[in-house]
């Protein structure tokens, strides 16, 4: 006995010593990506580190970059789906217009990760030097990958509009998304045109662009409606989608604008106040009429939510009766509902 229990106690504390070597390695592992990230945006601004107005998008020529970036990689993901085996769905079960817009969620879904990854390094760097005190002169640090980042964005929303226009019977809410280029297009030349008086300009549309967290599963939600709508998957990612919404966008922005007011003492300009009052008004106005938009698309979801668990549960009842009727002998009736085959039971 005493022995059995000597072997649990070393197996016990042979597998914390795991667990605690397991979470060194993934801290070591996250310190080197955090190095990596700095450093890729180091030699991105070392490049593009005039990149500070609007004439300085146009001239440097980045705007066009981005453009053919993103035509570039939708051609690339065009073919590879076709040839390559990647999906069954994609080869077999959808038309040609029904490919483009897969495609089409296919980059959205990287500019998504791309968007998350870069915009969360840099409000963590943001909001770390504020809490550290090393703000200085109202500098934001790595301000020219704010930039960068907005540009590459802003490449985005026009490679995605001619994408539409191109294509609009193939592409759903057409005109929703183009609205939806046009007013965030608006914002980040906006924001190109007073980051450099103003930077907290930056930080909010950096924010903003965080929002984009949700997107890789309202797509994946997407993907899965041809082949999966009635298994498991497709529920558990409709689920992931409405909890990410929800935190990424109903609860977020508002912490996202308590975190701007908190640092406006720091990198707010108060040499120009015209600029300042602009962003007050443009920022609180666009923010409050995303949060807006996003409740009600929330109250959507949860509403498709309510119906889809209703369905399932009318669904198993009916199952449950009719197995009840077969075992006494009468088979169901095509008119029969799940009340009238309880009562015949």
């Amino acid at each position: 006995m005493r022995r059995s229990k000597r072997r649990e106690a070393l197996g016990l504390q042979f597998a914390s010593m795991k667990r605690v070597q397991a979470l060194v390695e993934l801290g070591a592992r996250l310190a080197e990506l955090s190095g990596t990230l700095e450093q890729t945006l180091s030699d991105v601004e070392s490049r593009y580190g005039k990149l500070r107005t609007l004439s300085d998008l146009y001239s440097s020529g980045f705007l066009l970059y981005g453009f053919a970036l993103w035509w570039s990689i939708f051609l690339a993901s065009f073919l590879v789906y076709s040839v390559v085996p990647v999906s069954r769905t994609f080869r077999t079960c959808l038309s040609f217009s029904q490919k483009v817009e897969w495609i089409s969620r296919v980059v959205s879904n990287v500019n998504a990760v791309i968007m998350v990854v870069v915009s969360s390094g840099l409000l963590q760097q943001t909001f770390w030097s504020l809490i550290q005190g090393k703000v200085l002169g109202h500098a934001l640090p790595h301000e020219a990958s704010f930039y960068i980042s907005q540009a590459l964005l802003l490449s985005y929303f026009c490679y995605d509009a001619v994408l539409i226009l191109l294509f609009m019977r193939s592409i759903s809410s057409p005109c929703s998304s183009l609205a939806h280029h046009l007013f965030s297009a608006l914002s980040i030349m906006f924001c190109f045109y007073i980051g450099e008086k103003q930077p907290l300009a930056l930080i909010w549309a950096t924010g903003i662009a965080l929002t984009e967290v949700s997107t890789p599963l309202v797509n994946a939600r997407w993907f899965l409606s041809f082949r999966y709508r009635e298994r498991w998957q497709y529920k558990v990612i409709g689920l992931g989608m409405l909890v990410a919404f929800v935190l990424g966008r109903v609860i977020y922005i508002p912490v996202l604008v308590a975190g701007i007011v908190l640092a406006a003492p720091m990198y707010l300009n108060p040499g120009e106040a015209l600029c300042a009052f602009w962003l007050g008004l443009v920022g609180s106005a666009s923010s409050v009429t995303i949060w807006i938009l996003n409740v009600y698309w929330t109250m959507l979801m949860l509403r498709g939510a309510r119906k889809l668990f209703k369905s399932q549960a009318r669904n198993s009842m009916t199952d449950q009766a009719a197995m009840y009727s077969a075992i006494r002998g009468r088979p169901p009736a095509l008119g029969d509902n799940e009340n009238t085959h309880l009562k015949t039971v």
